[in-house]
């Protein structure tokens, strides 16, 4: 990674020092007029809130300890923007805060009020499966006169370095940013690594009271509508990574030149915290004995281990990145992802399977990490099992996944596996079209009260195993299982549940499957002596977009690739025929394909729905496809079939 040198030639050193130090000196905008009439007009469009200053500067004292300054003043427009006036700062052991102001200003950008005590509220983070020091400290103004300006100035000083300021001023799609900056002070003999995203703006370098300096300026940055099938907020607003080369957090030092020194020093953090009770490594040697293979003894392991704890988030210091000792996890059993990661490793090696501890950015939906910045922006830890020509990825949280699945919380993403030199970047499986797949069956018979009886087996695997919640909801008492069905998950006219059940198989990929009858209150809709008939009778796809004309930036397809079949027969009541000849749908695009195909004979129509769609990127100029593509699938899953009675 380039490091940052200065310039040299000693005119362009004095006009960038003036530069910056015009950025320290104390900004001119509490003196400003703070009125509405001072906002350009092209910041009010699409906007909720306009962030009229946002000031940052991040003072390095040494590799073990920084201050953190921040001055905003944002101007909140209505009620929409109201959380853009809220400050909320999180704080922990490793993280103090010193000082905190606040002033309020209303319409015309005249003084209000002041932050006083009865403003702040102090929160600890905590829940029942939670242990953690991280607390939020929340500043808030009883007011709504819109529109009103909020102004805060506080100071933070941490020991927890391995950690820099990310810089993202616009916090939000309807937020615009009039100005903003980000000044990092940096001794001499201390280096740092920077990257710049979707925006332009250039680094200045400078010197003050014996530090080095940088600074970034953003303007006038406009607030940005919503669009549907765009990127993740992070990956469209301007934002300036920083990120040390050399650290020290509680005691412990580390570098982080590369991907292979983070490694190293979670080297350091996990060491010697892998010693497991003789009695437990006889016992795990025992209920693998009698395995044949290295994979058979992973999974009796893992089960054990879900068997034996519970997950319980223990974020204390620097416990938020050193595990507990599996020893200790293997006496109380419980631990959170570290901790439980690591009493897995732990087993596995008594047993001669090497695995390697995983550091992850976890959560659906949730953006990539940049691959080629090392940073420690991770969340979550699984682990990695190399076995026999094969890779097994475990979840090691749950007491209820499946052996070697991970879920849409950790495929398809970049993690960092922690070897015994360090660590190494790969990616994460991603579950296949064929693996993701919903198979349904639907049989339907009229009854003489007008009525229809339905029975529905549904096969559901890989990711489609989350739909609703459906992975979950297995664990939850019958009762709270009804009530989901009838309210979330059975997406259908109005029906009785008759009864239901599942059945779980926790294979590679697991499947579910789900039997259901249901009590239909009509047999489509009778007008006459016609029956007019939606064949698709609980798969019908709504349009996802708002109403935009065109997309201003990639599409971004986020689900999963899929595929669902549905094949649903229809008893034709006695006395009813089909008039015309129902019509079948069949079209491809770059997203997936969709065909239906309808069958009658010996008194039954037969629907078939085939729907499989691919996400991923794709470019903006391909949004009119795939609107026409979603237009024409939900025409068809809600095109007619029409009963006739008579000849």
């Amino acid at each position: 990674m380039m490091l940052f040198n200065f310039f040299s030639l000693h005119t362009m050193k004095i006009k960038l020092l003036t530069i910056f130090l015009c950025c320290l000196a104390c900004s001119a905008w509490a003196q400003r007029n703070l009125s509405l009439s001072n906002i350009p007009d092209s910041l009010l469009k699409n906007a909720n809130s306009v962030m009229r200053l946002y000031e940052e500067t991040f003072k390095v004292e040494h590799i073990g300890k920084a201050t953190h300054k921040v001055h905003i003043i944002c101007t909140v427009l209505n009620k929409t923007g109201d959380s853009e006036g809220i400050l909320s700062l999180s704080h922990d052991k490793l993280t103090q805060i010193k000082s905190l102001e606040g002033k309020l200003y209303d319409a015309g950008g005249t003084q209000v009020q002041i932050l006083k005590k009865t403003n702040i509220e102090d929160r600890v983070n905590e829940a029942d499966y939670e242990f953690t020091d991280d607390k939020q400290r929340i500043a808030r103004f009883d007011y709504n006169d819109y529109p009103y300006t909020v102004e805060f100035e506080y100071e933070k000083v941490t020991t927890n370095m391995m950690f820099y300021p990310v810089f993202q001023p616009q916090e939000s799609y309807d937020m615009a940013v009039q100005e903003a900056k980000l000044v990092l002070l940096i001794p001499d003999n201390i280096k740092f690594r920077h990257k710049a995203l979707n925006t332009k703006t250039k680094m200045l370098t400078g010197t003050y009271e014996g530090a080095r300096g940088y600074t970034w300026i953003m303007k006038n940055i406009p607030a940005v509508k919503p669009e549907s099938f765009s990127k993740h907020w992070a990956e469209q607003t301007p934002v300036v990574y920083l990120a040390p080369t050399e650290f020290e957090v509680s005691g412990y030092k580390g570098e982080f030149n590369s991907w292979n020194d983070l490694g190293k020093f979670q080297n350091v953090l996990n060491k010697d915290r892998q010693t497991l009770p003789a009695n437990t490594i006889a016992h795990i040697q025992k209920i693998t004995a009698d395995a044949s293979t290295k994979y058979e003894k992973a999974k009796r392991l893992y089960e054990y281990m879900q068997s034996k704890t519970r997950y319980i988030s223990i974020q204390l210091g620097i416990g938020g990145w050193q595990t507990l000792p599996a020893e200790l996890v293997d006496n109380k059993g419980y631990g959170d992802c570290k901790a439980l990661s690591n009493y897995m490793k732990s087993m596995l090696k008594e047993v001669g399977i090497e695995s390697h501890y995983t550091i992850i950015r976890a959560g659906r939906g949730t953006p990539d990490i940049q691959p080629d910045f090392p940073c420690s922006h991770f969340n979550h830890i699984i682990l990695c099992v190399p076995i026999e020509r094969d890779t097994v990825w475990l979840e090691c949280t749950s007491q209820n996944q499946a052996f070697g699945f991970l879920g849409s919380f950790t495929d398809d993403r970049h993690c960092l596996i922690v070897t015994g030199e360090g660590g190494k970047l790969v990616k994460t499986p991603k579950y296949t079209q064929a693996q993701n797949a919903q198979t349904r069956t639907i049989t339907v018979k009229p009854l003489p009260t007008g009525e229809a009886s339905a029975k529905i087996i549904t096969n559901y695997t890989g990711i489609q195993i989350e739909n609703d919640r459906l992975d979950q909801m297995l664990q939850e008492p019958k009762a709270t299982q009804k009530q989901w069905l009838i309210e979330k998950h059975l997406k259908m006219p109005q029906f009785d549940l008759v009864s239901f059940e599942y059945v779980e198989k926790k294979t590679r990929i697991p499947a579910i499957t789900e039997s259901i009858e249901v009590k239909l209150k009509t047999f489509g809709t009778k007008n006459g002596k016609r029956i007019f008939l939606t064949p698709n009778l609980m798969n019908k796809t709504e349009m996802p977009f708002q109403n935009e004309e065109t997309h201003e930036t990639e599409l971004n397809l986020s689900f999963h690739d899929f595929i669902d079949s549905d094949t649903i027969q229809y008893e034709i009541p006695e006395e009813y025929h089909i008039e015309g000849t129902p019509t079948e749908y069949s079209f491809k695009s770059a997203f997936g394909e969709y065909k239906t195909n309808v069958k009658v004979e010996q008194g039954k129509l037969t629907y078939i729905r085939t729907k499989s769609m691919r996400g991923g990127r794709y470019p903006k100029e391909k949004y009119k496809e795939l609107v026409e593509f979603y237009k024409n699938i939900v025409k068809a899953d809600n095109a007619k079939i029409v009963l006739v009675k008579g000849t």
